[in-house]
């Protein structure tokens, strides 16, 4: 038996092919990653959108409930701050108080918007409507 055993090297067929697929498997992963940084950053600036909401209702929370009822009143029940310096990108924080006129409870609500860029690179941020991220309280009347 005659087996032919040809070691020249690989033709360029072969090079091409593996090139080939060499790039696709790149291009691949390049994809997988870009995703992951994406995904990484949104969780990032959510974490810190929670954390500012978190410590405005803290705030708010920490004042009397006449100081509160004030707030309602003299405010018109919206206080709007740009906060900057934060890594989230032309955010607004918005703080409401109204007042259940029956009851003399007074809900508290706090809502952070900011633009986040979508996987094809478009600009989008909350309404007033529909909020990124929001925090409800009552504070009881006394």
């Amino acid at each position: 038996m005659n087996i032919i055993n040809d070691s020249r090297g690989i033709t360029l067929v072969e090079a091409l092919i593996s090139i080939l697929l060499l790039t696709i498997t790149t291009i691949a992963v390049m994809g997988v990653l870009m995703s992951a940084r994406l995904s990484i950053e949104r969780a990032k600036n959510r974490t810190k959108a929670m954390n500012l909401l978190r410590a405005r209702m803290e705030e708010v929370k920490s004042w009397s409930y006449a100081d509160v009822k004030t707030l309602a009143s003299s405010f018109g029940n919206n206080v709007d701050d740009a906060i900057g310096g934060d890594d989230l990108v032309n955010d607004t924080l918005t703080t409401t108080v109204t007042e259940d006129v029956s009851t003399g409870n007074l809900t508290i609500t706090v809502t952070l918007n900011w633009e986040k860029q979508g996987m094809s690179g478009t600009l989008s941020k909350g309404t007033a409507a529909n909020p990124d991220l929001e925090l409800v309280s009552v504070m009881m009347s006394p």
